[in-house]
């Protein structure tokens, strides 16, 4: 069996074919539907479920199950990311995290059944995770650091990661600079009319004169820069910006992202 899903801005698709069975399975949706799931998926594994019901293997019993998902248990960037585009820098949202469930499951909160409940994999033997009610498994290697996760159909990787790409460092790296940014330019009118009422004039040489506005014109590039891309990723959700008649506003992005360095140095 083998097979391939794709997108255009208004049509989803997949095709299956299993050729030992004289059989093509093809669907196309012109919404992507509403929930956390994948509505193609659900739709094909249930017909496979009705005409070729499948067994998951009992697998080897493990010693100590709740050891092992506590190793596999960590964030997880995945192989399927923007890496040279511009969105490279935002691909730190997609990261999966991976939690130790009960009896030595795992549980991926980001991958949830039809009944929105997130899906539980249990330990098949060394290497092998697998769903509890469907085909689809994960390939554990190398000390929980790497994850494969196939479906007998597609297989992507995750790798475990705790650099600087981890979800929560870079909100909390993105809320600093955007609070940081802000503060200083509200910060600005306030001590000028602070400095006023009590007649304190405030003493600088030129180049510190300079200086001072200097960083609040680079306060004011970050904050315009990083309210672009907010407003750019909240529109996105609710039309279909990334076209090509939303290049222009691509490019004055990426053309104000060049500012940042220059105005750093």
């Amino acid at each position: 069996m083998f097979g391939h899903g794709g997108d255009t801005q208004y049509f989803h698709s997949d095709l299956f074919l299993m050729p030992d069975q004289n059989l093509g399975f093809f669907v196309s949706y012109n919404s992507a539907g509403r929930g956390e799931t994948e509505q193609r998926a659900n739709l094909f594994n249930a017909f496979l479920d009705r005409y070729f019901p499948y067994t998951i293997p009992a697998g080897v019993k493990q010693p100590n199950p709740e050891a092992d998902a506590k190793l596999v248990a960590g964030e997880y960037i995945t192989s399927r990311r923007p890496v040279t585009n511009i969105l490279a820098f935002i691909s730190f949202l997609e990261n999966l995290k991976v939690t130790p469930g009960k009896d030595g499951t795992i549980v991926i909160p980001q991958f949830k059944g039809i009944n929105q409940v997130p899906k539980t994999w249990k330990r098949l033997d060394r290497f092998c995770i697998a769903r509890r009610t469907a085909r689809t498994w994960w390939l554990y290697q190398g000390c929980g650091w790497t994850l494969r996760a196939g479906d007998g159909l597609s297989v992507h990787g995750v790798d475990k990661d705790r650099s600087a790409r981890q979800q929560n460092f870079n909100v909390f790296l993105i809320v600093l600079v955007v609070g940081v940014s802000l503060l200083t330019l509200i910060l600005w009118p306030v001590s000028a009319w602070i400095r006023k009422h009590y007649n304190k004039p405030l003493q600088l040489e030129p180049r510190e004169r300079l200086w001072r506005i200097a960083i609040r014109l680079v306060a004011a590039v970050d904050l315009i820069y990083a309210i672009s891309w907010i407003s750019i990723l909240i529109a996105s959700g609710g039309s279909p910006l990334f076209d090509s008649s939303f290049d222009p506003t691509l490019r004055q992005c990426r053309l104000l992202g060049g500012l940042e360095p220059l105005a750093h140095c």
